[in-house]
């Protein structure tokens, strides 16, 4: 948990205490708050369903890049994709951990999976809401943001051309939380000026 108290960012774990001033990246409302991404949501979560549900499977290649908000899938067994893929559901967020993909912003919500859940390339973090209390289109803004993408190319392990951003980085990493409220409010604002944007 991250507290605020006299100006200062104190996180407390394990009953104890620490100031993370200097981890904190950039100036938030007072109302907003400052929260590790791993206190919000259950990372690269497993799902546990019958074998014979139909479910969706989607290949890096199934994943628009950019600040869009698509994919497509092809209808599977359970069986057949459990093993050996990443597995998310409806509601997740999936994030490209492989570069270049990361850097492409091959990242989306998932929805309207058959029967609500799927699986899919080994090459994405997924996040889960563990709070029941996010407005996931938001925290979609927050990992296409250019600041969310350059401070993950700055983690990368690996190879020349196999690079990726690692569970550690993604854990770690601090989110600003605004208000339920605020939230719906930011991602309709970035909607309205997309809108007007493609207009000219």
């Amino acid at each position: 948990m991250i507290i605020r108290r006299d100006n200062s960012y104190y996180e407390i774990s394990n009953k104890k205490e620490r100031c993370i001033d200097e981890e904190i990246p950039f100036e938030i409302p007072y109302s907003w708050s400052w929260a590790r991404i791993e206190s919000l949501f259950q990372i690269n979560p497993r799902n546990n369903i019958p074998d014979e549900t139909i479910v969706g499977f989607m290949p890096m290649s199934h994943i628009k890049a950019g600040f869009t908000n698509s994919f497509e899938y092809e209808e599977k067994l359970w069986k057949d994709v459990k093993s050996g893929f990443t597995h998310f559901a409806d509601n997740d967020i999936i994030i490209a951990k492989i570069s270049p993909c990361f850097q492409n912003r091959k990242s989306a919500i998932v929805h309207n999976l058959p029967s609500g859940y799927g699986a899919g390339t080994t090459e994405l973090h997924v996040l889960r809401d563990c709070t029941n209390l996010l407005y996931m289109p938001f925290f979609l803004l927050i990992f296409k943001s250019c600041y969310f993408i350059q401070s993950g190319t700055k983690e990368f392990t690996g190879t020349a051309g196999q690079q990726r951003i690692g569970k550690n980085f993604m854990s770690k990493y601090l989110v600003p939380v605004p208000p339920y409220l605020e939230q719906k409010r930011i991602v309709k604002k970035m909607g309205d000026c997309i809108i007007k944007f493609n207009r000219f």
